[in-house]
């Protein structure tokens, strides 16, 4: 019995590392065929959605911008703080994980270079593929799940609920202002997510959630 959980276990963690490592690929391969091409729909977005410098939807955007990004990396402290307040012998391991899977999740940020695609014509940085911002935020959302998961059902759907809705906020901040391209904040999610799962298949972060 015992043998026949830890193979279904091993197997669901196999599972989780190869569609990690299958929108990694994906993200990479996308980013390299594109490298100079502009996508109709990012070309769209860009005339539609584009708020010039001085006005008020840029303004609003920027400060969604920097204080979400400070929001989701607040919620994700937070996190760490009440973990360690409710579950002091196991804290400083799960924690630990926690911020090692952080950092990993952050190595998609490598790809900016190893792509060198351009970003919009009003971004004159060159590696814009995929989004800093949205990697940032995405990361810190995906590993403060991990942690709020440990305080219970409740928790965790505030934590997502609200993370959800300041994250989407944030990478549409970053189209607004042309920093990015729609296809730039895309790749973000889905590297982040693709490398989140492969951490957790490799230290060992299950879906297990406490009880609310």
């Amino acid at each position: 019995m015992l043998s026949h959980m830890a193979t279904l276990i091993g197997g669901r963690r196999a599972r989780l590392a190869s569609a990690g490592a299958v929108c990694v690929a994906v993200v990479a391969g996308v980013g390299l065929l594109l490298r100079g091409v502009t996508p109709p729909a990012d070309a769209w977005v860009l005339d539609h959605w584009y708020a010039a410098p001085g006005t008020a939807a840029a303004r609003v955007a920027t400060v969604v911008s920097g204080a979400g990004t400070l929001l989701l990396l607040g919620l994700l402290v937070a996190g760490a703080v009440g973990v360690w307040r409710r579950h002091r012998a196991e804290a400083p391991a799960l924690v630990a994980r926690t911020l090692l899977l952080l950092l990993l999740c952050g190595s998609v940020l490598a790809l900016q270079g190893v792509v060198g695609r351009a970003g919009p014509p009003r971004q004159p940085e060159a590696g814009t593929y995929p989004s800093g911002h949205a990697t940032v935020v995405t990361a810190a959302l995906l590993a403060a799940a991990v942690l709020y998961a440990r305080l219970g059902r409740a928790w965790l759907r505030a934590a997502a609920t609200a993370g959800g809705t300041v994250l989407l906020l944030v990478c549409l901040s970053r189209v607004v202002l042309a920093e990015h391209w729609l296809l730039d904040v895309a790749a973000a999610l889905i590297a982040t997510t693709g490398v989140a799962a492969l951490a957790a298949a490799l230290l060992r972060l299950g879906p297990a959630t406490a009880p609310s």
